[in-house]
């Protein structure tokens, strides 16, 4: 909650176009006791806390995990066989962006995770152009924007997956990124439904041991189908639209938040940011000091 209040209205404002709908997902699944988030003391107040959003028209609707995850028909139509687990094998729920999916009506589906931030040239739509590309390039299955600020060399740094340009100069990657895509859901669907297949032989025999989830990661799923397919991810090649992702959520992040809001949303970053996708809270913390 102390960062959701400030990067959704963040993720919403940056962008101009008109979404036909914005649904909150909330994992409600149990969690690794066998408890439930709603008997946690500060449910209510997570409840509270996402109608004062809804009112103010940060997102239309809210998805539950819990119904999606026995759905038997969602089930159905995205795995081969019914996954046995509601969570893969790190506790990530297998549905969770499924739930966005589903819930979504349009031709276009666009994603984030709650703790990316996004930077959009006034005047310049990064949707529009993934539309257009999408349109324009059948071997395309999502489009996200440029991975972290650019270099002005353009090399993107700490990409371990392989990437190549493709035809309108733009990143292509053969693996899937969940945090942030743009999709059409047809095209998507096409895949399904996806194979479903444990982590490793090790993650396998401990969740024996500890009666957990031994399932590969969602991500994982999609990307194996991707490559079997011919499909690919692009991020367009431009200095107009890029996205960060925060992967510490501690003290510092959270007193740092303004700061870094108000930078991206000028396009304002620490040099040593650029050609980077995960945020570097030290670099910022420096510069805001």
């Amino acid at each position: 909650m102390p960062f959701l209040e400030q990067t959704l209205p963040h993720i919403v404002r940056q962008h101009s176009c008109e979404f036909e709908s914005k649904t909150l997902i909330i994992d409600d699944l149990p969690l690794k006791d066998g408890s439930f988030p709603d008997d946690q003391p500060c449910w209510n107040i997570f409840s509270d806390f996402c109608a004062a959003l809804e009112k103010h028209g940060i997102f239309t609707s809210r998805m539950y995990l819990s119904r999606v995850s026995t759905d038997a028909r969602i089930i159905r139509k995205h795995f081969r066989r019914v996954p046995g687990y509601v969570r893969d094998y790190r506790g990530v729920p297998l549905c969770g962006w499924i739930a966005g999916l589903e819930c979504a009506t349009s031709t276009f589906h666009v994603h984030f995770d709650s703790d990316v931030f996004v930077y959009q040239a006034p005047g310049f739509d990064w949707i529009a152009e993934g539309m257009a590309l999408l349109r324009q390039e059948s071997e395309i299955l999502f489009v996200a924007p440029h991975p972290g600020p650019p270099r002005r060399d353009g090399v993107l740094l700490d990409q371990t997956e392989h990437h190549c340009a493709g035809p309108s100069s733009n990143f292509r990657f053969t693996t899937f990124s969940s945090r942030r895509f743009l999709v059409e859901r047809r095209r998507f669907e096409s895949l399904l439904p996806l194979p479903l297949t444990i982590a490793s032989r090790r993650i396998w025999l401990q969740s024996l041991f500890a009666k957990r989830s031994p399932l590969e990661t969602w991500e994982s799923l999609v990307s194996r189908r991707m490559s079997e397919a011919g499909l690919y991810r692009a991020h367009l090649n431009t200095r107009s639209a890029w996205a960060l992702h925060a992967p510490d959520h501690g003290s510092d992040f959270i007193q740092l938040l303004p700061f870094l809001i108000r930078s991206v949303e000028r396009g304002w970053f620490p040099s040593e940011q650029a050609g980077r996708y995960d945020l570097n809270l030290g670099i910022w913390k420096e510069h805001a000091q």
